[in-house]
């Protein structure tokens, strides 16, 4: 264990092998309310890696935002009945490189939070952020942008409030906006202040080699060989340049659309029913990537479906069965009862179509 430890220690990552920088801003921002607008204060603290090579995909960690709304926030929550709230928080991020820009949306969720019975309301939200490449040498920056706040309200028991008014929001246009969502939810738009200082900067991180002088060199090659320069007669589409946003999925699941899981009239539950989520990637060699299988809701009604799918990849341990990123347990009814003691029973209901196994 020691010598695990000590091993463990040594391997690098992108972001130990060339060193973090803190990062702790504190930014002035205007939120509207039910009641109007409001000043509130944003604070976001993360870590970057203090330099990474051109291509080199990374992610800020340790994101966390915090957002403290005024006391009369308070007094909008209270008015609608509600003793605690749930926020998820949606920040626009710029990055820039040079001259090209691209965007990201760091999200962050949090426990319920008690109102307070007085003062400003303080909601921290963390979460994973996309990743990060620059695609050529120079400075990736990083800008604070919109911010939306998603809460969710309760009362003290514990149950929904009533139904809300509020206005019409768009969380990301850089007009604050109070919208009521449903009828226990309340989104919260904010913008930056006029005033935020260093034009709303986060972080800089510089990408190229560690040689001084070389980063945002207007004739540094670029990754593939070919140079960047303005007499080299290619066209520098914006797209080519900006930096490479790519966002974690499926660790983003909630924005993806999944359908409910729940017993209803049709599918009563039973004393060993149970309920399940099946997603994930396919391969595909040709193009070298994988295929995104999106989330598919399966009702167990006996849990005997486990049985015959463990059977079904021992078939295909034992070459009885092909093998397939996906396999169908009712495409095999036949082989199943061939090779085995008792009726095969595969079917259960689902609200998308039959179980299928992942292999």
């Amino acid at each position: 264990m020691a010598a695990f430890v000590v091993l463990a220690a040594l391997i690098p990552t992108t972001a130990s092998a060339a060193g973090t920088q803190e990062v702790d801003a504190e930014l002035p921002y205007v939120c509207a309310l039910p009641s109007g607008k409001a000043p509130a204060t944003v604070r976001i603290s993360a870590d970057f890696p203090q330099r990474v090579k051109a291509g080199e995909a990374f992610s800020p960690t340790g994101v966390t935002t915090t957002v403290e709304l005024p006391a009369q926030a308070v007094a909008d929550l209270t008015a609608r009945d509600a003793a605690e709230v749930r926020p998820v928080t949606r920040l626009a991020v710029g990055v820039a490189q040079n001259s090209a820009t691209a965007a990201a949306t760091w999200r962050g969720s949090s426990e319920p939070v008690a109102l307070p019975e007085s003062g400003p309301l303080t909601l921290t939200t963390r979460g994973d952020v996309p990743s990060v490449s620059g695609r050529s040498d120079g400075d990736l920056t990083f800008t604070a942008g919109a911010l939306a706040i998603d809460l969710d309200l309760g009362t003290a028991d514990g149950t929904e409030t009533g139904t809300g008014t509020g206005t019409e929001s768009d969380s990301d246009s850089d007009s604050p906006s109070a919208s009521s969502t449903g009828s226990a939810s309340l989104t919260v738009g904010c913008a930056p202040a006029e005033d935020a200082p260093d034009k709303r900067l986060l972080a800089t991180v510089p990408v190229g080699p560690d040689s001084p002088g070389t980063g945002g060199s207007p004739s540094a090659p670029a990754p593939d060989g070919t140079s960047s320069a303005p007499e080299s007669g290619q066209r520098d589409r914006q797209g080519d340049r900006s930096p490479r946003v790519l966002e974690n999925s499926p660790g983003t699941a909630a924005d993806r659309d999944v359908p409910p899981c729940r017993y209803d009239e049709q599918h009563p539950p039973m004393p060993r029913s149970l309920n399940a989520y099946v997603t994930g990637y396919a391969n595909v060699k040709k193009q070298k990537g994988a295929s995104y299988l999106p989330p598919s809701c399966v009702l167990i009604m006996d849990g005997g479906e486990f049985r015959w799918a463990r059977r079904v990849l021992q078939l295909v341990d034992d070459g009885a069965v092909p093998d397939a990123p996906l396999i169908r347990c009712e495409d095999h009814l036949t082989t199943l009862w061939l090779l085995s003691d008792g009726p095969a029973g595969c079917s259960s209901s689902s609200t998308t179509g039959p179980y299928r196994t992942p292999r």
